[in-house]
């Protein structure tokens, strides 16, 4: 197929950022009236404090903490909190992505980028001091020291070739030592293959987890020190995910049965079921002094967690007491303790430490609750039969009749109860935000995903129309909203189904399934998606790509794009291209471009007024008013 507007890929040319530049401008004008009310507020939201990522030492608790700065902070054992470092001493635009610190917690390494990009650099600091160690640029992740300055570290290519001569996107394993780097693990591994690497609780052995994409992988193990030991443990066509080492036997969990995830004790070759698979998806589990917790997703979406004895008998369960998600920063407990953290619709965070004698916890950190939102379970039927489950919320005194539906499906990622921060002002407002849990996720295990991948892509479309027809019936308008593959989501459905919506608001998002493969890291996404350079792979991606199937003379609802130009990961010009393409054919669509934000977002201030714009939009379409 012809491209015409494949000259809007060049973000280097003056004439295309002129061009951006005026659309952008445009599509800012046309939403001013509502977000400049909207931006104080959403403002005062993104500066509300969230802790999160906290993770167990000997010298204490480390955490994350993220308000008009991001904070990495200790909070040590008499309660006493300290800053180990704030994004803004780092510069202007700086966002601290992830962090990685010592069991006895006296170094630290955190990794933070300018402006929302991927791409960045790591510092290693000594937490006592704050003297910084050393400093590593590129992208980089699970480091894991080992003492005397010594510490392995994974590398991830998006451009070039890995050393040993495999194109991008690849990664390799290097122990760093003295400044000097040495490739110790992952020669030949295919391109598209992702490696992540984490040392078992005592410190004994490492565990390396090769994937390739999101629905298979293998583990590597062996002694710490010695990467030649390294060996190839368990995996195959399936995800498998190494927990910890205990008593001479590697824990893991593995989606091998009917994916819905089992618990495997694997000694050498020989391999023992402790937890059998239950009707519900593993999620991810932790080994907790001597017990297994294992975090399930309900038949509704939400989290709860099973404990277990390590020969598998149950000992506990603790579920919320309102539809959450729960999560433990690396999947590890340390010193016979783990620090949860819990999300949901009506709280921001709830952090919640727990041990073998105190499996419900205690409260160390919460937000305040908005008691005034309600949670609903909804269901609708798709093309084919299957249920499809969605959340509503809305405020207690509302009908759900100006509606906000948000999806994602794919990649495994499961769309539970969590805090959308720009969804507040709309439900405080008077409308409502629908949470689809459609195929392509990971909320009924990985057949669920694998049934919208690839060439099911058409079910996760058909799921998400099947919860707007379903609203519909119920009296609702409606706006899409989805981002990054979300947007995939809902640039497609808007397509198919243009009478089900007033409008749709499309983020960061793979639009041109021709082309994503040539764009940025997008190579990574073929085991998702299908490879375009397949003549079979091809033909079915023409006959869904968004970008491709704009048709003249039809009535597709008034389209919001938003994007930042620092996005590293799924390239700007898929929303660029497609609103290109929308206004050639005299279709309503506004196309923002900020300058100074990437996939993972930007500073409190620009995401603010990102989220002012797009929730502008979505007020204009629905007739809602701010407050």
């Amino acid at each position: 197929m012809s491209d015409p507007y494949v000259w809007l890929e060049d973000l280097s040319s003056p004439d295309v950022l002129k061009w951006i530049d005026l659309n952008d401008r445009r599509a800012r004008e046309y939403v001013a009236d509502k977000s400049s009310v909207l931006y104080r507020r959403l403002l005062d939201l993104s500066l509300e404090p969230i802790y999160y990522g906290f993770r167990v030492t000997d010298l204490g608790y480390f955490y994350m903490m993220r308000s008009r700065d991001f904070r990495l902070g200790i909070m040590y054992r008499d309660g006493v909190t300290e800053d180990i470092v704030v994004s803004s001493s780092l510069g202007r635009d700086v966002i601290i992505t992830s962090y990685f610190v010592s069991r006895r917690g006296d170094l630290v390494a955190y990794y933070y980028s300018e402006g929302g990009s991927d791409l960045g650099r790591l510092d290693i600091v000594e937490t006592s001091s704050r003297k910084l160690m050393d400093r590593i640029d590129g992208s980089i992740h699970s480091v894991v020291f080992l003492g005397e300055g010594r510490f392995y570290y994974v590398r991830f290519y998006r451009s070039g070739e890995c050393p040993d001569g495999v194109r991008a996107p690849c990664a390799r394993v290097f122990l760093r030592d003295g400044g000097k780097d040495e490739m110790v693990f992952g020669e030949g591994v295919p391109t598209s293959n992702f490696i992540g690497l984490k040392q078992s609780v005592d410190g004994s052995r490492a565990m390396v987890t090769v994937s390739r994409g999101w629905s298979s992988s293998k583990i590597y193990t062996g002694s710490l020190r010695d990467p030649g030991s390294w060996s190839e443990l368990y995996g195959g066509d399936y995800i498998s995910i190494p927990i910890d080492y205990v008593d001479g036997c590697y824990i893991i969990r593995a989606y091998d049965s009917s994916g819905m995830g089992r618990i495997l004790c694997v000694d050498g070759k020989k391999v023992r079921e402790v937890i059998p698979e239950t009707g519900e998806y593993l999620e991810s589990a932790f080994v907790l002094d001597n017990m297994i917790a294992g975090i399930y997703i309900t038949r509704e979406c939400y989290n709860k967690i099973i404990y277990y004895s390590l020969d598998g008998r149950i000992l506990g369960e603790y579920s919320p007491s309102t539809p959450s998600s729960i999560a433990i920063a690396s999947e590890q407990a340390y010193r016979g303790e783990a620090v949860i953290e819990e999300t949901s619709f009506t709280q921001r965070y709830r952090i919640i430490k727990v041990s073998r004698d105190m499996l419900h916890g205690k409260v160390i950190r919460e937000s305040r609750r908005k008691d005034d939102f309600e949670v609903e379970h909804g269901w609708a039927r798709s093309y084919d039969g299957t249920h499809i489950h969605y959340f509503i919320i809305r405020r207690r005194d509302t009908k759900p009749s100006k509606v906000v539906l948000y999806g994602y499906g794919g990649f495994g990622i499961a769309l539970k109860p969590g805090y959308y921060l720009w969804s507040i002002p709309v439900i405080e407002d008077g409308g409502a935000l629908v949470v689809a849990n459609i195929r392509g996720g990971s909320e009924y295990g990985e057949t669920w995903h694998r049934a919208g991948m690839g060439r099911n892509k058409i079910n996760v479309f058909m799921d998400f129309i099947a919860v707007a027809e379903d609203l519909k019936r119920r009296g609702a308008r409606i706006v899409a909203h989805g981002r990054s593959n979300g947007g995939l989501l809902v640039g497609s459905v808007i397509l198919i189904r243009p009478d089900l919506f007033e409008g749709a608001v499309i983020g960061y998002p793979v639009l041109d399934m021709l082309r994503f493969d040539k764009l940025y890291i997008g190579r990574a996404w073929v085991p998702e998606y299908g490879d375009p350079e397949k003549s079979e792979d091809r033909e079915y991606l023409a006959s869904y790509s968004p970008y491709h199937n704009i048709k003249p003379g039809r009535k597709y609802p008034a389209v919001f794009l938003y994007t930042g130009l620092n996005d590293d990961r799924v390239h700007p010009a898929h929303a660029i291209k497609f609103h290109a393409r929308m206004i050639e054919h005299g279709y309503e669509s506004y196309l923002r471009a900020e300058r100074s934000s990437g996939h993972i977002g930007s500073t409190p201030e620009i995401v603010a007024r990102e989220m002012a714009d797009y929730v502008g939009f979505i007020y204009k379409k629905l007739g809602l008013e701010p407050k």
